[in-house]
């Protein structure tokens, strides 16, 4: 059987991991602006597709994921409000 070792497991998931909260992080932004076509008028419609993907997969794995998911919908959500130029002042929790 071929499988990653429990140490390139946990590099995968490291921060800097391919499947760490950065990177994952970069590659939801990414997918979520080109959906919107680029287009910033459309910040809180993507916010809100976000928000409730991450639902379903806290509602799918009953009420719990690891840390990691939470770090990464922040980073999202973070990246999101930077790209459209949202700053601390003027932005609000969602959590």
């Amino acid at each position: 059987a071929s499988g990653a070792s429990q140490e390139e497991a946990q590099a995968l998931i490291a921060d800097d991991g391919y499947f760490g909260g950065e990177k994952t992080s970069d590659r939801i932004v990414q997918l979520a602006i080109g959906i919107a076509g680029g287009d910033v008028s459309r910040l809180d419609a993507i916010k809100e597709g976000v928000a409730q993907g991450f639902q379903e997969a806290l509602d799918a794995f009953g009420g719990w994921l690891p840390d990691i998911s939470h770090q990464t919908y922040d980073a999202v959500m973070k990246k999101l409000d930077e790209w459209a130029g949202v700053t601390d002042e003027s932005q609000q929790s969602l959590t």
